[in-house]
C-alpha cells in the first residue's frame, strides 16, 4: 500500500459511498473523522488484506459500519462492502440474499444482529452463508470474547474480537493468514 492512500481522493470518495446508504456523512461524522484520523497514523504496519479479497461487514448498527468501514476500506484498497441489518424491516434470509450478490471471499459478522436484544444472531446466519459457498470465510465479529465458541460451534471459521478498529483489522488480517495457511497445508 502506497502511503498517503488514506488521503486520496479515492479513498475518500470510497468512505463516502460507503456511508452514504447508512445515512452517516464524513465531514459532520465525529466517529468517522476520528477513525479516519487513526487510519492516517496506520501507515503500511501490516494491514494490508488485499490478498485475501472482498470483504463483506454485516452488522445491525450504522454507527458501528462507520467505525469499521474506513480502516476495511484502507486495509483492503476499497474491496470491502457493508451490510446494515435492520430487523424490523428484514429477514435472516435476507442477509444469504445480499452475500449472494455482493459475492465476498469474507464476511465479518456481528454476533447481536437486534440490538434492542433477542434474535436473530450471528450465529444462525452462518450456516445459511456456508451452503451459499464453502470456500467463502464466515469470521464471527462480537465485543464479547464469550461468543468465541458460539460462532465455532455454529460453523465460522474463525472469531475476531470486537476492539479499537487497528486491532480488530489486525486480528482479521492474523485469522485470515491462519485459515490460508491450513488450507495450504
Amino acid at each position: 500500500m502506497s502511503s498517503g492512500w488514506h488521503t486520496s481522493e479515492e479513498y475518500l470518495r470510497q468512505v463516502d459511498t460507503a456511508l452514504g446508504p447508512l445515512g452517516i456523512e464524513r465531514q459532520k461524522s465525529k466517529i468517522v473523522e476520528n477513525e479516519l484520523q487513526e487510519v492516517a497514523n496506520w501507515g503500511d504496519k501490516g494491514f494490508d488484506l488485499q490478498e485475501f479479497g472482498h470483504v463483506a461487514m454485516v452488522d445491525d448498527e450504522a454507527f458501528l459500519l462507520a467505525r469499521y468501514v474506513p480502516g476495511l476500506i484502507y486495509a483492503t484498497r476499497g474491496s470491502v462492502s457493508q451490510i446494515l441489518f435492520d430487523h424490523q424491516q428484514h429477514r435472516i434470509a435476507s442477509i444469504q440474499e445480499r452475500i449472494a450478490m455482493i459475492k465476498p471471499d469474507v464476511v465479518l459478522l456481528d454476533y447481536r444482529l437486534n440490538s434492542s436484544g433477542g434474535s436473530p444472531y450471528g450465529t444462525d446466519v452462518v450456516p445459511l452463508l456456508h451452503k451459499l459457498q464453502r470456500t467463502m470465510r464466515v469470521i464471527g465479529f462480537s465485543s464479547n470474547p464469550k461468543n468465541r465458541d458460539k460462532f465455532l460451534d455454529a460453523g465460522a471459521d474463525e472469531f475476531v474480537q470486537k476492539a479499537d478498529p487497528v486491532l480488530s483489522v489486525m486480528a482479521l488480517r492474523e485469522s485470515l493468514s491462519k485459515l490460508l495457511s491450513r488450507a495450504c497445508s
